[in-house]
Protein backbone atom coordinates (compact mmCIF):
# COMPACT_ATOMS: atom_id res chain seq x y z
CA UNK A 1 0.00 0.00 0.00
CA UNK A 2 2.96 2.20 0.76
CA UNK A 3 4.87 1.88 -2.61
CA UNK A 4 1.46 2.22 -4.07
CA UNK A 5 0.56 6.00 -2.43
CA UNK A 6 4.35 6.75 -3.35
CA UNK A 7 3.94 6.05 -6.67
CA UNK A 8 0.75 7.98 -7.38
CA UNK A 9 2.50 11.15 -5.46
CA UNK A 10 5.07 10.79 -8.03
CA UNK A 11 2.84 10.97 -10.86
CA UNK A 12 2.45 14.81 -10.99
CA UNK A 13 6.47 15.23 -10.76
CA UNK A 14 7.04 12.81 -13.53
CA UNK A 15 4.33 14.09 -15.69
CA UNK A 16 5.82 18.11 -14.65
CA UNK A 17 9.60 17.35 -15.64
CA UNK A 18 8.07 15.92 -19.12
CA UNK A 19 6.04 19.00 -20.17
CA UNK A 20 9.82 20.76 -19.12
CA UNK A 21 11.50 18.64 -21.36
CA UNK A 22 9.18 19.21 -23.92
CA UNK A 23 9.07 23.23 -23.04
CA UNK A 24 12.35 23.27 -23.18
CA UNK A 25 13.00 21.64 -26.64
CA UNK A 26 10.63 24.08 -28.51
CA UNK A 27 11.96 26.49 -27.11
CA UNK A 28 15.53 25.80 -28.89
CA UNK A 29 13.35 25.15 -32.19
CA UNK A 30 11.94 28.60 -31.74
CA UNK A 31 15.34 30.56 -30.93
CA UNK A 32 16.89 28.65 -33.71
CA UNK A 33 14.66 30.23 -35.92
CA UNK A 34 15.41 33.35 -34.45
CA UNK A 35 18.47 33.38 -34.90
CA UNK A 36 18.23 32.61 -38.62
CA UNK A 37 15.69 35.43 -39.14
CA UNK A 38 17.77 37.60 -37.38
CA UNK A 39 21.02 36.51 -38.79
CA UNK A 40 19.10 37.15 -42.13
CA UNK A 41 18.43 40.52 -41.32
CA UNK A 42 21.49 41.82 -40.52
CA UNK A 43 23.48 39.64 -43.64
CA UNK A 44 21.04 42.35 -45.56
CA UNK A 45 21.60 45.54 -43.59
CA UNK A 46 18.11 45.97 -42.03
CA UNK A 47 19.41 46.50 -38.62
CA UNK A 48 16.13 47.65 -37.14
CA UNK A 49 14.80 44.32 -37.46
CA UNK A 50 17.90 42.41 -37.13
CA UNK A 51 18.15 44.33 -33.50
CA UNK A 52 14.88 43.19 -32.20
CA UNK A 53 15.75 39.77 -33.10
CA UNK A 54 18.54 39.67 -31.18
CA UNK A 55 16.79 41.77 -28.19
CA UNK A 56 15.07 38.78 -27.83
CA UNK A 57 17.05 36.41 -28.21
CA UNK A 58 19.38 37.73 -25.74
CA UNK A 59 15.94 37.48 -23.42
CA UNK A 60 16.86 33.97 -23.58
CA UNK A 61 20.12 33.63 -23.62
CA UNK A 62 21.98 36.78 -21.79
CA UNK A 63 25.37 35.26 -22.03
CA UNK A 64 25.58 35.07 -25.65
CA UNK A 65 28.59 37.32 -26.91
CA UNK A 66 27.69 36.70 -30.77
CA UNK A 67 23.88 38.29 -29.99
CA UNK A 68 25.83 41.75 -28.23
CA UNK A 69 28.32 42.31 -30.99
CA UNK A 70 25.63 42.03 -33.73
CA UNK A 71 23.31 44.11 -31.58
CA UNK A 72 26.08 46.23 -31.04
CA UNK A 73 26.61 46.51 -35.20
CA UNK A 74 22.60 47.40 -35.81
CA UNK A 75 23.21 50.09 -33.28
CA UNK A 76 26.25 51.70 -34.73
CA UNK A 77 24.14 51.75 -38.31
CA UNK A 78 21.11 53.05 -36.23
CA UNK A 79 23.04 55.94 -34.61
CA UNK A 80 22.77 54.79 -31.11
CA UNK A 81 26.44 55.23 -30.35
CA UNK A 82 25.72 54.24 -26.51
CA UNK A 83 23.63 51.91 -26.92
CA UNK A 84 26.67 50.48 -29.47
CA UNK A 85 29.18 51.08 -27.32
CA UNK A 86 27.37 49.59 -24.26
CA UNK A 87 26.70 46.45 -26.37
CA UNK A 88 30.36 45.91 -27.30
CA UNK A 89 31.12 46.05 -24.22
CA UNK A 90 28.88 43.27 -23.28
CA UNK A 91 30.28 41.25 -26.09
CA UNK A 92 34.06 41.75 -24.96
CA UNK A 93 33.11 40.44 -21.29
CA UNK A 94 31.22 37.67 -22.28
CA UNK A 95 34.49 36.63 -24.37
CA UNK A 96 33.66 37.49 -27.99
CA UNK A 97 36.00 35.32 -30.52
CA UNK A 98 36.88 38.41 -32.23
CA UNK A 99 38.38 41.24 -29.91
CA UNK A 100 39.99 42.83 -32.49
CA UNK A 101 36.44 43.71 -34.40
CA UNK A 102 34.98 44.82 -31.33
CA UNK A 103 38.11 47.05 -30.27
CA UNK A 104 37.83 49.13 -33.76
CA UNK A 105 34.59 49.07 -33.44
CA UNK A 106 34.33 50.78 -29.73
CA UNK A 107 36.89 53.29 -31.30
CA UNK A 108 34.84 53.91 -33.80
CA UNK A 109 31.95 54.65 -31.59
CA UNK A 110 33.92 56.69 -29.29
CA UNK A 111 34.92 58.79 -32.08
CA UNK A 112 31.58 59.68 -32.87
CA UNK A 113 30.96 60.55 -29.62
CA UNK A 114 34.00 62.75 -29.61
CA UNK A 115 35.85 61.08 -27.27
CA UNK A 116 38.84 60.77 -29.32
CA UNK A 117 40.73 59.61 -26.50
CA UNK A 118 39.07 56.48 -25.52
CA UNK A 119 38.61 56.19 -29.56
CA UNK A 120 43.24 55.97 -29.47
CA UNK A 121 42.83 53.84 -26.22
CA UNK A 122 40.55 51.35 -28.48
CA UNK A 123 42.36 51.54 -31.50
CA UNK A 124 45.33 50.50 -30.07
CA UNK A 125 43.92 47.70 -28.31
CA UNK A 126 42.78 46.50 -31.96
CA UNK A 127 46.46 47.33 -33.14
CA UNK A 128 47.96 45.15 -30.33
CA UNK A 129 46.09 42.08 -31.59
CA UNK A 130 46.65 42.66 -35.23
CA UNK A 131 49.16 45.39 -35.97
CA UNK A 132 48.31 45.28 -39.62
CA UNK A 133 44.77 46.74 -39.56
CA UNK A 134 44.69 48.95 -42.16
CA UNK A 135 41.10 50.00 -41.00
CA UNK A 136 42.36 50.56 -37.17
CA UNK A 137 45.72 52.11 -38.46
CA UNK A 138 43.64 54.84 -40.83
CA UNK A 139 40.93 55.47 -37.97
CA UNK A 140 43.52 56.01 -35.73
CA UNK A 141 45.91 58.37 -37.84
CA UNK A 142 43.12 60.67 -38.31
CA UNK A 143 42.02 60.92 -34.63
CA UNK A 144 45.25 61.77 -33.66
CA UNK A 145 45.25 64.17 -36.38
CA UNK A 146 41.84 65.86 -35.18
CA UNK A 147 43.43 65.59 -31.45
CA UNK A 148 46.95 67.85 -32.98
CA UNK A 149 44.28 70.40 -34.24
CA UNK A 150 42.59 70.80 -30.81
CA UNK A 151 45.66 71.48 -28.86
Amino acid sequence: MKIHILYLLSIPFIINSCKDVHKNKNEQIHDSVKIKIADNYYQIDSFLKAKLYYDTLLLSDSLNAEFYFRRAFCESFMLDTKGAIFNYRKAIGHNYKNLKSAYLNLGINYRVLNKLDSAIYFYNKCLYIDPQNNKAKIEKKEVLYKLNELR
